[in-house]
């Protein structure tokens, strides 16, 4: 009986320092291009609650972590929104 349940307690562990990793905070460091002015386009993290605007050059940087939907908005431009895959808070 003792056997099992440290093959329990192992895979638990692994399974939630799995979990532990995906929830990660990291810097997202992006750009929004554009045929007009990208300037003050508004990056809001909608999972978290954050935001930012983008700079003359369209770049931006937010707090985000996996699965986080991210949302771009602005007067000249159409609302855009993308969810934050692994790949982008490996990088």
């Amino acid at each position: 009986m003792q056997r099992s349940n440290l093959y329990f307690l192992s895979g638990l562990f692994f399974i939630l320092f799995g979990v532990i990793g995906f929830a990660q905070t990291v810097e997202l460091n992006g750009s929004v291009v554009g045929n007009d002015d990208v300037e003050n386009i508004h990056v809001i993290n909608r999972t978290s609650k954050m935001f930012t605007t983008t700079n003359a050059l369209g770049s931006f940087r937010i707090s985000a972590k996996y699965q986080d939907t991210i949302q771009f908005t602005s007067v000249q431009y159409k609302t855009a929104t993308l969810v934050v895959s692994y790949k982008m808070v490996q990088e």
